[in-house]
């Protein structure tokens, strides 16, 4: 069994001690994951610092073999470093253009019916 969806936050005003704690609760992930026959894909799991400010130093931080990440999308949320909404807002964005121009086409090519189809199908 895979351990999708997994979130693992670390938090903490000293970024050292956020460095720390990121390895050890990370390394006890995976002996959790190894002793309960679940399966932790690394090559999936990526790693975003969230934080107001700008850090330069995100050595002590970055896990080994990790993509580091500055927005990704969770459970239909995206979600970026700073916690803004300005990257969900654009994928909607795109998303609703994207279904308004199929909607109209199929209003031009097939009619009301046609495209009240498209319509609830998007």
């Amino acid at each position: 069994m895979y351990a999708d969806d997994t979130v693992l936050t670390v938090a903490d005003k000293e970024i050292e001690i956020v460095g720390r704690n990121t390895h050890l609760l990370f390394e006890q992930t995976k002996q959790y994951c190894t002793a309960n026959d679940l399966v932790l894909n690394e090559n999936k799991t990526i790693q975003i610092i969230f934080s107001t400010r700008d850090h330069t130093t995100t050595q002590n931080i970055t896990l080994p073999g990790l993509e580091n990440k500055s927005e990704t999308k969770y459970l239909g949320i995206t979600i970026d470093s700073k916690l803004t909404w300005k990257p969900h807002i654009d994928t909607l964005c795109k998303k609703l253009s994207s279904s308004t121009y199929v909607v109209r086409r199929m209003m031009q090519k097939g009619g009301l019916d046609t495209a009240k189809i498209a319509y609830f199908a998007l």
